[in-house]
């Protein structure tokens, strides 16, 4: 519940195959930051979805909002 966010290629993913698991960076309005410090809680509960356009959603329980993934950028 640290509120680390970590993925995979979905493109890369087939039956049987491993890939490596890469940690999310979180940026707001340009600045690093975490889902903790979003959050404002030790205790990040999130979950993830899609708004009516199909982008992605974050939403944390701790302050009740919903956050819209505005960009993706890879290192």
């Amino acid at each position: 519940m640290s509120g680390h966010l970590y993925y995979v290629d979905a493109a890369d993913l087939s039956l049987g195959k491993v890939l490596p698991i890469q940690k999310l960076s979180v940026q707001m309005n340009g600045n690093p930051t975490t889902m903790e410090q979003v959050a404002q809680s030790g205790r990040v509960d999130l979950r993830l979805g899609r708004d009516l356009d199909g982008e992605l959603i974050i939403m944390e329980k701790a302050q009740g909002r919903c956050y819209r993934i505005k960009s993706v950028t890879s290192r």
